[in-house]
């Protein structure tokens, strides 16, 4: 039905719905995309906070426990 233009006059009314109706779901099909991509770097970013995050705590807690044993009096 969509992909057939020469139909859509069997709707009489309301006038150009059938324009309407694919114009909207066009628009929100491309918001649902934006959405997407939003939502997926938001995950990519966690996972990768999380991932260096942890380096990160461990190589800092590994570095100063060195730091203390360098200033222990022997």
């Amino acid at each position: 039905y969509l992909l057939e233009p020469h139909t859509w006059s069997k709707c009489h009314e309301p006038k150009n719905i059938v324009e309407w109706n694919v114009t909207l779901f066009s628009i929100l099909l491309a918001l649902g995309g934006i959405e997407f991509i939003l939502c997926l770097t938001q995950v990519i970013n966690g996972v990768l906070r999380g991932i260096c995050g942890y380096c990160c705590s461990r190589q800092q807690m590994i570095t100063a426990m060195l730091s203390l044993e360098a200033v222990k009096p022997a």
